[in-house]
């Protein structure tokens, strides 16, 4: 029987990060079997083995002909999509009308004898996101079978049902959606492709890039950004805020990288934590170094 009890690392990297990653949990003596693995249990000897069957070698291939690039990504794509199609269940996609599912979606209807089953979520007027008119745009462009759902406020009453099934904690507000999109999709389709991972990929999100900013912090007086870290807990201004600590903490690339994506910096859970922790910075420099 293994007592419930705090993982203190766990607890530290989920606060900077929002999930717990490297195999740890939220619970002392309770771990994830690693990504592309999977666990051998021998019945006789009692005897647990890891065994990883699948990684990847980073060793990128830059090609000068923008051409020819383009040409295979898209070979590839089309390849990956083709793969995915060859199933004896009903499928569709998750289409949000962005360039990520979009390009699925395209792909999926070259493909596919039938209408794509596609399904979106929106949000109720007044909402600060909503991409309704764009999947419903590329909808029509493929003549998919689509289905919408629009959500409203009160949704958070379905946390407690999430943070159940998720067992660990993850800060996805994407989960909630994607939830409710899920659960639509299930009286339709049993399998369905999606645009996830592409921004990752791609570098498609808005902090991939922010870091070229860092050459104009360059022209500001140090001093400034030193004073202005007195008063940083009380930046309303995120962007204001990571612009503030990276250009002050450090002059290394791949530190300020490290500082301006920690959601909440050690300074800010040295008045939360009850505990000695260690630096989230440096665990990951040391997982990933």
């Amino acid at each position: 029987m293994i007592k419930k009890k705090i993982n203190k690392d766990g607890l530290n990297l989920y606060l900077s990060l929002r999930y717990v990653p490297f195999g740890q949990t939220m619970f002392e003596n309770i771990y994830k079997i690693p990504a592309s693995s999977y666990l051998i249990f021998d019945l006789n000897s009692r005897d647990i083995k890891i065994q990883k069957y699948w990684d990847i070698k980073f060793q990128i291939q830059k090609s000068k002909n923008l051409y020819l690039a383009t040409k295979e990504l898209r070979r590839l794509l089309e390849e990956s999509v083709k793969m995915r199609l060859i199933s004896d269940v009903p499928l569709g996609a998750f289409l949000s009308g962005g360039i990520d599912s979009s390009t699925i979606v395209a792909l999926m209807s070259k493909n596919m004898e039938e209408p794509v089953k596609t399904f979106s979520i929106g949000f109720e007027q007044g909402a600060p996101v909503d991409e309704t008119d764009y999947a419903r745009y590329v909808s029509e462009y493929y003549n998919t079978d689509h289905k919408e759902l629009i959500i409203e406020s009160t949704i958070y009453e379905v946390l407690p049902e999430l943070v159940w099934h998720y067992d660990d904690l993850i800060a996805d507000p994407a989960i909630v959606p994607v939830y409710f999109m899920s659960k639509m999709a299930k009286n339709k389709i049993t399998v369905a492709l999606t645009g996830d991972g592409a921004d990752e990929i791609f570098a498609g999100y808005a902090h991939y890039y922010w870091m070229n900013e860092k050459n104009y912090l360059k022209l500001i007086p140090k001093s400034i950004p030193n004073y202005l870290m007195k008063f940083y807990n009380f930046i309303p201004s995120f962007r204001l805020q990571m612009l503030i600590s990276t250009f002050n903490l450090s002059t290394n690339d791949e530190d300020r990288f490290y500082k301006a994506h920690l959601i909440m910096k050690d300074l800010e859970k040295k008045n939360l934590l009850p505990f000695e922790f260690k630096s989230v910075q440096n665990i990951l420099m040391g997982v990933f170094n």
